[in-house]
């Protein structure tokens, strides 16, 4: 007997269609006990009583979204590990007898505390497909560049340490002129300093720095009205700020567009900042459509990998040293400054875009086909090679 979890609203079953058809493909290969579960109801696969000795367990979303619904967990309690991947730790010890096979958007999942049971082997599949149906019907965002800010930032949950720095450090260096950015869920913050706020540890070779963005969280929250407008891209869970319904495709589509057609730069603030281990989600691939340069504020490695994945990263006009960096800090502050002609000399960046009109068309050419092409290779590879 198998069992299949599926805990997503229906109408959002269109966002992870692509994973859910791998994952389909791959139980027919092997006699299993097979789980597909959102982060959210991962408590779930501890309400069945296994029979195979092999468990396939698809996981969505990242592990450092909790059932809470706070990506800030208290770490303590799970020995350094966050709630979701605690909660397969403890279900693969409790069947040390069991192979699990664990699907997940990690693209270094050896990184993972979990990785290290022995009865434990990690897939990777990436945010990157979800929405695929919707996303091959969007088309390419044609430049018009009429206006001095040439280069976005766009966020949305201010819960993550690394956006709110971000901001703060814009505003404290006065770059704001030539950036246009959003912190839809910023405000809640403003009742308190940054240093109340954000958990970062920093380093006396931090101080100027810290400095700076705690000056800019101030101003930031003095223009809280410009950059957190009263806008919800998504339907929310009534009390919290999980998300029941959204398409990524239509909200580049009908609400960011306008802001692609008038950027050649995106500073993008992946899902995870601090941790090593990394995700990749609809944040990079929305730059893809939309033509922009892509400075990325993710883990270590967060480029290579999507250079090694297929994606022309535009090391020739990018300074993307930052993406060695191993302290979060020093990565933040190293991306921003290593770019700041990019940023702001909106003539430069125009240049710089006129010169790469045919590789930014590359790169949508290969987001559009051979990327899934690529990831279901990989995934299927991976798969076979662990059965």
């Amino acid at each position: 007997m198998t069992y299949y979890v599926h805990e997503y609203n229906q109408e959002n079953e269109v966002n992870d269609q692509f994973t859910r058809d791998i994952f389909a493909q791959c139980v027919q290969k092997v006699n299993c006990d097979y789980f597909y579960v959102d982060a959210f109801h991962i408590d779930k696969i501890f309400d069945y009583q296994l029979e195979h000795t092999t468990v396939l367990l698809g996981v969505r979303d990242a592990f450092t979204i909790n059932k809470k619904h706070n990506i800030y967990y208290d770490l303590s309690l799970y020995n350094g590990m966050l709630y979701v991947e605690s909660r397969i730790y403890e279900f693969a010890k409790q069947n040390p007898a069991r192979k699990f096979i664990v699907f997940t958007e990690y693209y270094e999942p050896e990184k993972l505390k979990v990785n290290q049971l022995e009865n434990v082997e990690m897939v990777h599949w990436s945010f990157l497909t979800d929405d695929k149906i919707e996303y091959e019907k969007v088309s390419i965002v044609k430049k018009n560049a009429q206006s001095n800010k040439t280069t976005i930032v766009l966020n949305r949950r201010m819960g993550s340490m690394h956006r709110i720095m971000l901001i703060s450090y814009l505003y404290g260096k006065k770059l704001l002129d030539n950036v246009h950015a959003s912190a839809l869920q910023i405000r809640p913050k403003c009742t308190q300093t940054l240093m109340d706020v954000v958990d970062w540890t920093f380093d006396e070779r931090h101080n100027e720095f810290r400095d700076v963005c705690i000056a800019g969280f101030e101003q930031a929250c003095a223009d809280v009205d410009k950059i957190a407008p009263d806008f919800e891209p998504y339907q929310r869970i009534p009390g919290s700020e999980a998300i029941q319904y959204w398409c990524n495709a239509h909200n580049l589509d009908q609400h960011l567009r306008p802001l692609y057609e008038n950027s050649f730069v995106e500073i993008i603030t992946e899902t995870l900042f601090e941790p090593n281990a990394g995700i990749q989600s609809e944040k990079y691939l929305n730059s893809v459509y939309g033509q922009n340069f892509p400075i990325m504020l993710g883990p270590p490695g967060t480029v290579q990998f999507l250079r090694n994945l297929g994606f022309d990263m535009f090391d020739d006009i990018v300074d993307h040293s930052y993406d060695n960096v191993e302290n979060y800090v020093d990565r933040l502050q190293l991306a921003i400054d290593s770019n700041l002609e990019l940023i702001t000399n909106s003539d430069y960046a125009r240049e710089r875009w006129n010169s790469c009109q045919d590789r930014f068309i590359k790169n949508f050419q290969f987001a559009k086909t051979d990327m899934y092409t690529i990831y279901k290779e990989q995934i299927t590879a991976r798969f076979d090679e662990l059965i």
